[in-house]
């Protein structure tokens, strides 16, 4: 076995689902009226099926059952493993539910929680907010397309490397 793919198998399985692009609008406009803090990026909101720490290459995105549709629940925060507070967007989609159990079931992928809850993460560090206090209408998710990559365990470093490499980029450019 060669080193990369001992490295993919240390690595996993993720697979998820985009939101299209009136979706995002939706979401940005309801994270703007009730003052989200550390708000995802409208290109990064998606939502995940499978979080597999089993490698499963054979795994392809289904590209035949979209676009699907979603209601959207209710607000939830999850704390995360770093010891912050994760806001997200629960949401009621028997499709995902569906499609999450058959690959659990048909590829043997883990899951490290005991229920799959269907949602968007809309901040993953939304500190002392609190979305009680929303009474109005909460939106209609489309997912446009699936996609399948390798699983990135250490993804929280993954993305503040990205941001510094982006401010290192606009330093150059603006030299701000």
């Amino acid at each position: 076995m060669k080193l990369n793919e001992i490295v993919k198998q240390a690595n996993g399985t993720y697979v998820g689902v985009k939101l299209d692009k009136e979706s995002c609008k939706r979401i940005k406009e309801l994270c703007k009226i009730i003052d989200v803090p550390n708000r995802v990026t409208t290109e990064k909101l998606h939502s995940t099926i499978i979080y597999s720490r089993k490698y499963v290459p054979e795994l392809k995105a289904d590209l035949t059952n979209y676009p699907i549709k979603a209601k959207a629940k209710e607000f939830h925060i999850f704390n995360t493993q770093d010891g912050k507070k994760a806001l997200v967007l629960k949401l009621d989609c028997p499709a995902l539910v569906d499609r999450h159990n058959h690959i659990m079931s048909e590829y043997g992928t883990t899951y490290d929680f005991p229920e799959y809850i269907p949602h968007v993460t809309i901040s993953y560090d939304c500190g002392d907010f609190e979305p009680s206090d929303f009474d109005g209408e909460l939106p209609e998710i489309t997912f446009a397309s699936e996609y399948v990559e390798d699983l990135v365990l250490d993804w929280q470093n993954k993305v503040k490397e990205e941001k510094v490499h982006e401010q290192y980029r606009n330093l150059i450019v603006t030299g701000k």
